[in-house]
């Protein structure tokens, strides 16, 4: 792949590491590596070509859609991506699932 400056990427093994490529890159005996800059902190390294993919937020914009793709990341991502599905649904939910009515439900029969 042609790796030019400014595509989006993640980290294969972790895939909450988003960054963008800066274009410049290094041939070594393993491989080809490509310089990132890493959106959080803004530090920059080196990483295999083999070990990042490019990065089409809109394609996983659904968290069903992540957690079925097993694109989530690491379980801080985990847990916003369930924060989001809980906070997109019904308020009652929402409500009966934090416990703040005290609500029992009961069979009647």
């Amino acid at each position: 792949m042609n790796w030019e400056k400014g595509i989006e990427v993640r980290r294969l093994d972790n895939p909450g590491k988003v960054g963008s490529t800066t274009g410049l890159r290094r041939e070594r005996a393993s491989g080809l590596y490509i310089q990132i800059k890493w959106h959080q902190g803004g530090s920059t390294d080196y990483v295999a070509e083999d070990q990042v993919e490019t990065f089409n937020e809109s394609r996983l914009s659904d968290p069903y859609e992540a957690i079925n793709a097993r694109k989530i990341g690491i379980s801080s991502d985990f847990r916003r991506s369930l924060t989001q599905i809980y906070l997109s649904g019904r308020l009652a939910n929402l409500v009966y699932s934090m416990g703040i009515t005290q609500t029992d439900f009961y069979a009647h029969q």
